[in-house]
This record gives structure tokens, C-alpha cells and sequence, in this order.
């Protein structure tokens, strides 16, 4: 973890503890699936590794997990396969994947645990969806710890 990937790290350690902090009706912090959201009617094509591009439709993210928020914040797209039958949560549509700024489509949690630099474990233990704020803070303060940073969340 360099000193980029550990701002946007603890930018969406932070972004929880503020939602938790002042709970609203609608919180946008769900940490129980990777995002939800409303379909956009804008398009994007994608691709993964050597796959043909694919077709998919944008979704507006009205709350994530952690994971979420890291692609969020580092300006992912969400996005649905346009031929898939999504999951759906009430009015909103669960979403599993971005595209990045080059089009490359991306699984939401390895694209998160990529940008941050944190391990495939580390990343199941912060990303865990039955994880509440004082567990998502333990995790990420001893992550943080282990590469010589300090989480400072107000």
C-alpha cells in the first residue's frame, strides 16, 4: 500500500464511520452487498482481459459497502450487464461490477482490495457484509498498522 492507494483507503474508512455517525432514513452505507442503485439509460462497452466488449448499462449507486465506496470515490462506473436479469432491492438493482477509466470491466471487490493494495485475505476480513463500523475500523486500523500508516478517523 503506497501513500495514494492508503488516502483513498482510509477516505472510504472514514466515509463509514461519518455515515454511521449521523444516520439518516436512506444511508448509503450498506455493507451487506457490493452496491445498489437505479439504472441510467446511458450505455457503456467493456471488456474483460481479451473477452469481446460487451455492452452494459450505467447504474447510479445509492448506497455500497466499503468496496463500493473505494471504486465510487476513485471514479469507477456501475455498471449491469445489459442482457442479465438483475437482483433487485426494492426499487434499486444490486450492481457487482465497474468499468474503469480504460473500459476494463471490473469485479467491484477485486477492483477495491487492487486500488487500496491490501491482500486477498485482508480484503475478505474488511469486506466481510455481516461487518458493523467497529468492526470495519478494527480491521482497517490493523491493516493500516502493518504498512507504518495511521488511521486518523474523526
Amino acid at each position: 500500500m503506497n501513500r495514494k492507494q492508503f488516502e483513498l483507503f482510509q477516505t472510504a474508512i472514514q466515509w463509514v464511520v461519518d455515515e454511521h455517525r449521523e444516520p439518516t432514513h436512506s444511508p448509503s452505507h450498506l455493507q451487506s452487498t457490493w452496491a445498489v442503485g437505479r439504472v441510467l439509460f446511458d450505455k457503456v462497452t467493456a471488456y474483460r482481459r481479451k473477452d469481446r466488449p460487451k455492452t452494459f448499462q450505467v447504474v447510479c449507486p445509492t448506497a455500497c459497502c466499503v468496496a463500493g465506496d473505494i471504486c465510487l470515490t476513485n471514479g469507477d462506473t456501475f455498471v449491469v450487464g445489459c442482457d442479465e436479469e438483475p437482483v433487485r432491492y426494492n426499487t434499486a438493482i444490486a450492481v457487482d461490477y465497474v468499468v474503469d477509466e480504460d473500459g476494463k470491466l471490473h469485479e467491484i471487490g477485486a477492483r477495491a482490495r487492487s486500488l487500496v493494495g491490501i491482500t486477498g485475505p485482508e480484503a475478505n476480513e474488511l469486506f466481510e457484509g455481516g461487518n458493523r463500523v467497529e468492526d470495519i475500523t478494527r480491521v482497517a486500523t490493523s491493516i493500516a498498522a502493518r504498512r507504518d500508516f495511521d488511521l486518523d478517523l474523526k
